[in-house]
């Protein structure tokens, strides 16, 4: 003890002051070579080129597993499903709705000869009508000059008739090379009254022409 006593005088005396000052005024390198042995400095240095930290690994992603969504069922109708079987009714598709049917008219079969004229007889036969009704007003002419002359022949004539019977337009078809006759056919005509056309005929046309012949000698009635 009494050794570190007077250790501690003599650092707190003059002798520690001339080495605080030695220290201070000393490089710190000359301190350092002092202190260091001069072979630390000289030995080489290697630099050993170290490889680059290698990349960290990828994340890895775990793959989703779809969840199965349950079904919400209320307790009703749980109920309902575990307690009674569910029954799907079928229904038959309908029958398929009949055809109209379309309700064509009768064919009426022409009027043959034994059950009644047809269309074409009730022509002819009104054609014929016109014919006789000219030879029964037709007269012989009786002028003087007709007396004298006393011609005979034939005059052929083309008339048309409208359908309700009235006379639309007359001519001569075929002369008898005698004037008194053909103006004698004319006139005839002319003053005739037809009757109209028969039901159903000449369907289509207002109007008929029709040829006549009206025959003319000197045993008729003047």
């Amino acid at each position: 003890m009494d050794f570190f006593y007077k250790f501690r005088r003599f650092l707190s005396g003059p002798p520690a002051i001339i080495i605080a000052i030695i220290i201070i005024t000393t490089p710190i390198t000359r301190v350092v070579e002092r202190m260091v042995p001069k072979d630390l400095f000289e030995m080489p240095v290697t630099l050993v080129d170290t490889p680059p930290p290698p990349p960290p690994p990828p994340p890895q992603v775990k793959p989703v597993q779809p969840q199965e969504v349950q079904p919400v069922v209320t307790p009703q109708v749980q109920d309902v499903i575990t307690k009674e079987s569910v029954v799907i009714e079928i229904k038959p598709a309908p029958p398929p709705e009949p055809a109209q049917r379309i309700e064509t008219p009768p064919v009426v079969a022409p009027i043959v000869a034994g059950n009644g004229p047809n269309i074409g007889q009730i022509q002819a036969g009104y054609e014929h009508k016109i014919k006789g009704y000219l030879e029964s007003i037709k007269r012989y002419p009786t002028s003087r000059e007709a007396r004298i002359q006393r011609p005979t022949g034939r005059v052929g004539l083309w008339i048309e008739v409208n359908r309700d019977g009235s006379l639309k337009e007359v001519g001569i078809a075929k002369t008898s090379d005698f004037i008194i006759l053909d103006n004698a056919a004319l006139a005839t005509v002319r003053q005739g009254k037809f009757p109209p056309f028969p039901l159903d005929t000449y369907p289509g046309e207002p109007f008929r022409r029709f040829t006549v012949t009206l025959e003319y000698n000197l045993e008729q009635p003047g």
